[in-house]
């Protein structure tokens, strides 16, 4: 059945290739996998992209969000935030702490098959945009910083969740990627209401420039692409990211 081939370290699904027909496939078009540059192969599922994004202290979740991955930059790169509250989502990644006794960042990307089953198909240990979904929580701080707050059943602490209603967006990113995404009648009705019904990630009335300056930000990309023949969404992570150690 199909597939999907990926690099092992690889960030906004940039390289992923979907292969419907293995048997079939030109995989000689493809980046030759190497000890440097190992790829992983898995099994294509059919259905709905979640992401969640938790702190945990000592095994508890200090802080925890999810949310549908519906507008994107590229095929991964989530641009729009709406508080999923998925019940299955937060049961695995509670359990999954509580496991390993975690301490730190964690975030994980799912796939829900249309038979509601849910697979792991991501982890990253480290911040990701749900943190956009806390905006203007001060609780969210202390989930960092303070540790865990006090009640909740068997002692145990209340993990800091987005307020009811919680929707952000990268705006710039929903105007482009996400118009030149939309494929129907259908896409373009989603598209407008959450465009309409959300609120930008960088502007602040009292504080506009972290927005105005997003441009100068997007002209260096545009440049450094045009100039390294790769894809913006790849050159805004060249200086930040890691690809493994180098073999000896």
């Amino acid at each position: 059945g199909p597939i999907v081939l990926k690099p092992v370290y690889s960030r906004f699904a940039a390289h992923v290739q979907i292969i419907s027909e293995p048997s079939r496939a030109r995989l000689s078009a493809l980046p030759v996998p190497s000890a440097r540059q190992p790829w992983l192969v898995q099994r294509f599922i059919a259905g709905r992209q979640l992401c969640s994004y938790a702190v945990a202290r000592e095994g508890e979740l200090a802080l925890y969000a999810d949310y549908e991955t519906v507008h994107t930059a590229g095929q991964g790169a989530t641009i729009h935030f709406a508080y999923a509250a998925h019940a299955g989502v937060k049961d695995f990644v509670t359990r999954f702490v509580r496991r390993h006794k975690l301490s730190g960042q964690i975030a994980f990307d799912f796939i829900e098959s249309k038979t509601g089953e849910l697979y792991v198909i991501e982890c990253n240990p480290r911040l990701t945009s749900g943190i956009h979904l806390f905006a203007g929580q001060t609780a969210a701080a202390d989930a960092f910083l303070a540790g865990k707050s006090q009640g909740g059943a068997e002692g145990r602490a209340e993990a800091v969740v987005p307020q009811a209603g919680q929707t952000c967006m990268l705006t710039m990113a929903m105007l482009t990627y996400g118009l030149a995404n939309v494929k129907d009648w259908r896409g373009w009705t989603s598209w407008v209401r959450d465009l309409c019904n959300a609120r930008d990630v960088l502007f602040r009335a009292e504080d506009p420039r972290p927005f105005f300056d997003q441009f100068m930000m997007l002209g260096d990309l545009a440049w450094q692409s045009l100039r390294t023949k790769t894809s913006m969404l790849a050159c805004s992570t060249s200086d930040i990211e890691w690809n493994g150690e180098t073999p000896q």
